[in-house]
């Protein structure tokens, strides 16, 4: 009676004697757990501990926790598997027991000065089984269920560290020298987009890439961020161990994203390019010139870009800009750029620097093969038309004769390849349509589409057809200043054929063609009647 009251009024001491027995079964389990290696060993542990459980099977007891880990071992060495690790049960005993120390520590009602050094020497003990617990149990998961207090630092064993832990001092500032670089790159490409002001293919371009950078580079950078990828490891069921490499495989795949995103600029560039055009042939300039810009943005290198940038500027008859984008597409291979700089600079009465670039175009064209392209085709006759301008703004009239013959020339045939063309289309035309009604029902859906392709080509051909009639008009104005101006009279005489002509062709929507056809008015002599 009196050792149960003692027992009552001293439970700190029970408790303190809970846990000192705990880590004796612990350290006697983590003794036997190791050296059990061989049949035989574990044979003589099994004869030592059955005679003892002998004795408690006589005495009622259940079969120690010594016994039980002998006969786990017995069985899994005879399967060929490893030995087994301490009994989870033996752990979670001695966690709990120092739970009850630390509870009776904290209560103010109970007195343990006394007790404190060995405390401090129980806890030692226990620090030193520290590698013996994290290799038998998972403590994360044990964690999660007690939920223990961040004090309890015998719940927060960390397992000893793996070896490839060792490299991850180099993982990590690989990640972070791969985001830093993300996150410069997404800075470029973001501000590419939004340089003319945020529209939703530019936003939706860049919003997702923005999301996955900042948040691994929130993950990398911050602790808050870094606790956050962690747990969703932990939900991966990915070993700790290799969360650094995890993490630097996500930033290499993000950095790598980026970079094919960025190699894409050029392709947005020219739908941008394209969507342009297309407000510009509208006549919506404001717009045309707010898509070429952002397209620029994208692709500043593209050549065609600045030509059409510049034709718009003409437009506006902002001439300096106009010149600036043109020397920038000329400077890119862009030939069409040469024509349109070499009138500005005729324009402005420039004419030897006109000639200059004109000739160099010239010498480029002749490398080509005699077989030319239907564009270089329509070149030709602005490079020869323009040169010829040159040449008379230089007084230099049988080249510039010369030079305006042969633009008329390049004409003709740009008529007839027109024509050629348009022919063609309709024959292409005429054939899908015998197709498509002799056509089984399987074909039918290919069938119409080939009709369709056939008849949006025969419709551009069409709209190209009259091109020519309209650019010969600027020619033959300016063949009949070349031969006005000449003292022969049979060339005098031919001029009068040019005006009209002139009168004809040329278009009063360029500011220069209206003078010429005004003065072609008062050159050519009303029919008599």
């Amino acid at each position: 009676m009196k050792n149960q009251e003692d027992r009552i009024q001293n439970p700190g001491e029970d408790v303190l004697g809970r846990y000192k027995k705990a880590l004796e079964v612990l350290e006697e389990a983590a003794r036997a757990s190791p050296t059990i290696k061989t049949p035989l060993l574990n044979e003589v542990m099994l004869k030592t501990e059955g005679e003892r459980q002998k004795r408690r099977d006589r005495q009622g007891k259940k079969p120690s926790l010594l016994y039980q880990l002998g006969k786990a071992i017995g069985l899994a060495l005879k399967r060929g598997k490893p030995a087994p690790h301490i009994p989870s049960p033996i752990i979670l005993d001695l966690l709990r027991a120092r739970d009850a120390v630390q509870e009776v520590l904290e209560d103010k009602t109970q007195d343990l000065s006394g007790k404190i050094v060995e405390i401090v020497e129980q806890d030692n003990r226990l620090k030193k089984q520290a590698k013996s617990i994290v290799r038998a149990v998972n403590l994360d998961d044990w964690r999660a269920n007690f939920n223990p207090p961040a004090q309890a630092w015998w719940w927060f064993f960390e397992p000893p560290p793996h070896k490839l832990n060792q490299f991850d001092w180099l993982w990590s500032g690989s990640s972070i020298v791969c985001l830093t670089a993300a996150i410069s790159l997404l800075v470029n490409i973001s501000s590419r987009f939004l340089s003319g002001g945020p529209d939703i293919p530019g936003a939706f371009a860049i919003s997702i890439q923005s999301v996955l950078t900042l948040w691994a580079a929130q993950g990398s950078l911050t602790q808050a961020g870094n606790k956050r990828i962690e747990k969703l490891l932990q939900k991966l069921n990915i070993p700790k161990y290799l969360w650094k490499e995890v993490q630097l495989c996500f930033s290499v795949l993000l950095l790598l994203g980026l970079f094919g995103f960025y190699s894409m600029l050029p392709r947005f560039a020219v739908d941008y390019r394209k969507s342009g055009l297309e407000d510009y042939n509208a006549h919506l300039l404001a717009n045309a010139e707010s898509k070429y810009k952002r397209s620029l943005a994208l692709n500043p290198n593209d050549p065609e870009t600045h030509f059409y940038l510049g034709t718009l500027y003409e437009d506006l008859q902002n001439s300096q800009q106009a010149r600036s984008e043109y020397e920038i597409a000329a400077r890119g291979g862009y030939w069409d750029a040469y024509n349109n700089l070499a009138r500005l600079y005729i324009l402005g009465e420039k004419y030897a620097e006109a000639a200059f670039l004109l000739k160099q175009l010239v010498f480029k064209l002749e490398k080509q093969d005699a077989n030319v392209e239907l564009k270089n085709v329509e070149l030709k006759f602005f490079l020869y038309k323009n040169l010829g301008w040159a040449r008379l703004g230089q007084a230099r009239l049988n080249d510039a004769e010369k030079r305006l013959v042969q633009a008329i020339d390049f004409a003709d045939q740009y008529q007839a390849k027109l024509e050629s063309r348009e022919k063609q289309a309709r024959e292409q035309v005429q054939k899908a349509r015998t197709q498509l009604q002799q056509a089984h029902w399987l074909e039918f859906v290919g069938a119409k589409y080939k009709l369709d392709d056939a008849e949006k080509e025969l419709e551009d051909a069409k709209k190209e057809v009259n091109k020519p009639e309209q650019m010969r008009g600027s020619a033959h104005c300016l063949l009949a200043q070349v031969l006005e101006k000449q003292d022969d009279a049979n060339k005098k005489a031919k001029a009068e054929e040019q005006w009209k002509k002139c009168k004809k062709h040329a278009s009063s929507q360029s500011p220069e063609e209206d003078e010429w056809i005004y003065m072609a008015r008062q050159r050519v002599k009303p029919p008599e009647f």
